[in-house]
């Protein structure tokens, strides 16, 4: 079985995280573990990754956990620096240390995947409702999966075709 860690489930991409859980154990008749916390805390990171070691080992992360900080989002000139300093701590600071927390067992299932995925409304242009639901998304994500070309890397309009 298939082990993945999905953050930032409490809002936004994935909605409320208990009910989020149940929604997905009702559905696919698969097991889910729960865990609120900060990816911005070590120990919580550490958390995540035991739960999945727990679990049998972790064969996908998904990065999703993010701020935007101020929304609208403010010209550079305006940008308060505390906003930007937690808006940088928890997208890439709490992102690098999760991915290092997890390498061990991202590298002994032998397809360990790593997906890193933009905070909320950053860069659409047309605000925050114009994005696009989980429903749209998520089959990209399940064909990256299937697909994993050599160099890792992909190009979201490629994708999106692939999977219409």
């Amino acid at each position: 079985m298939a082990v993945a860690n999905v953050t930032g489930a409490s809002k936004g991409f994935g909605g409320a995280l208990e009910e989020s859980a149940a929604a997905v154990r009702a559905a696919h008749g698969t097991r889910v573990v729960a865990q609120p916390g900060d990816v911005g805390d070590a120990a919580h990171r550490r958390e995540l990754v035991a739960a999945a070691g727990g679990l049998g080992g972790l064969d996908l992360l998904v990065n999703n956990a993010g701020v935007l900080g101020a929304a609208p989002l403010p010209r550079l000139e305006a940008q308060p620096l505390d906003g930007l300093r937690a808006a940088l701590e928890t997208n890439v600071v709490a992102v690098l240390g999760l991915v290092q927390e997890s390498l061990p067992l991202l590298r002994a299932s032998g397809a360990g995947t790593v997906i890193a995925l933009s905070p909320e409304a950053a860069a659409v242009p047309a605000g925050i409702g114009t994005r696009p639901g989980p429903e749209s998304v998520v089959p990209g994500f399940l064909h990256l999966l299937d697909r994993r070309p050599a160099s890792g890397r992909y190009v979201a309009p490629e994708l999106a075709g692939a999977v219409e």
